[in-house]
């Protein structure tokens, strides 16, 4: 298997740490070469750069985690699928200590497992994020680490007649010097990062064209805004923090606003369990799914079960608030790294609703109270109030598509 390159031939000499051999830091130059503009290190193999655009860590007592968000691009001329190899997915500190993926800890990328997950496509000079959290419980004697090198694995899928799958090239990732940078550092990327991916070279009449779409920044390089090629995300507002009714909660009210880009109705659902939220003192905070009224205005995903209410007509935008909490007394944080994941999903015959993809979604330049400033969408509805059922839900959307 051919190694990924995650530095150049100007890079650092190498670092052997617990019988692995990593590259150190690859240069600012070549990281906006090859990754694009606000990439902390770049990994490069074949068609694929995948680049990380922020490092958290943290611990909670003995429970240390860390979180990683990639910015993972098609760089050749043909449209490339791919997942995540589970259980690939591993960061050392400088001390050796190992620190693993845990299940439901790969956010916005296909899995491949037993099953094979082919929904993660990307078009020639398209980008699109995923995020990895780790976790690692330290023991009696253990020294916990401040620098890290973080490796995994990805491997390019496609689907066959018939429902088949193949599975092609597996792509052994690895970034070096890896350090926690706060949300609100000069470092962390806005949305304008997601332009800065290189375009491949013009391809031949047969193969698939770099579309506009999949170049330009529709968000105008606002830093609270984030876009793919089916809709526009972004910040609205951050509350601040208020006591909840649960002793030594903390919760933080963030309200998001989505704009749809296609052509076509688009149905979305905030993915249980995937809103993650940091500040600049590195406290971590998480929308709980047990609390049911803090997910408000959008449907979810579970797994076993699939709210589509939250439909867009072309070009229209909607707002949704997720309540992010966590235990402990107020610290003066000003800054926050907001993370979710929103599921694309599709109406089938027989009041059936498919999953097309995931799509995670980082904003790690968010202040308290900041809203965003973008241009007023075309249309801008209120929420619907939330059906009583999946069966209305679905019926509700089928009245919308015969609409068009």
């Amino acid at each position: 298997m051919r190694r990924a390159s995650s530095c150049s031939h100007r890079a650092a000499p190498a670092l052997l740490l617990a019988g692995i051999l990593f590259c150190a830091a690859a240069a600012p130059a070549h990281a906006a070469r090859d990754c694009g503009a606000g990439t902390l290190v770049c990994a490069v193999s074949g068609n694929l750069a995948a680049g990380v655009v922020q490092f958290r860590a943290g611990n909670d007592g003995d429970r240390h985690w860390a979180q990683a968000n990639l910015r993972i691009a098609n760089v050749g001329r043909t449209p490339l699928a791919l997942g995540y190899v589970d259980r690939s997915g591993q960061l050392l500190d400088e001390n050796g200590n190992s620190y693993r993926v845990p299940h439901g800890g790969a956010r916005g990328i296909g899995i491949i497992s037993q099953r094979v997950d082919t929904s993660f496509v990307l078009q020639p000079g398209e980008s699109a994020d995923a995020r990895f959290e780790f976790e690692w419980t330290r023991g009696p004697q253990a020294r916990t680490g401040l620098q890290f090198q973080m490796s995994l694995a990805v491997r390019e899928v496609s689907e066959l007649p018939g429902g088949q799958v193949k599975l092609g090239r597996e792509h052994l990732l690895r970034w070096a010097g890896l350090t926690d940078t706060p949300s609100n550092s000069a470092g962390a990327p806005g949305s304008s990062a997601r332009a800065a991916v290189p375009a491949p070279a013009a391809p031949p009449p047969s193969e698939s064209p770099v579309t506009a779409a999949a170049l330009s920044d529709p968000c105008g390089g606002r830093p609270s805004c984030q876009s793919t090629a089916a809709f526009i995300a972004e910040v609205a507002r951050v509350s601040p923090p208020v006591k909840t009714t649960y002793a030594g909660e903390l919760m933080v009210n963030v309200g998001f606003r989505v704009s749809n880009r296609t052509a076509a109705p688009l149905l979305l659902a905030f993915v249980a369990d995937s809103g993650q939220m940091i500040d600049n003192r590195g406290e971590r905070y998480t929308v709980k799914y047990v609390h049911r009224e803090r997910v408000a205005g959008i449907g979810m995903r579970r797994s076993s079960s699939i709210d589509p209410q939250f439909v867009l007509q072309p070009g229209e935008s909607r707002p949704f608030t997720l309540g992010y909490s966590r235990s402990g007394a107020p610290n003066g944080a000003t800054g926050y790294s907001i993370d979710l994941v929103l599921a694309q999903l599709e109406l089938l015959p027989g009041n059936q609703v498919r999953v097309v993809r995931d799509h995670a979604l980082s904003f790690p330049q968010t202040s308290a109270g900041a809203v965003s400033a973008g241009a007023a969408p075309a249309v801008d509805r209120a929420p619907a109030a939330a059906p009583a059922d999946l069966n209305e839900a679905v019926q509700t959307l089928r009245d919308l598509f015969k609409k068009r």
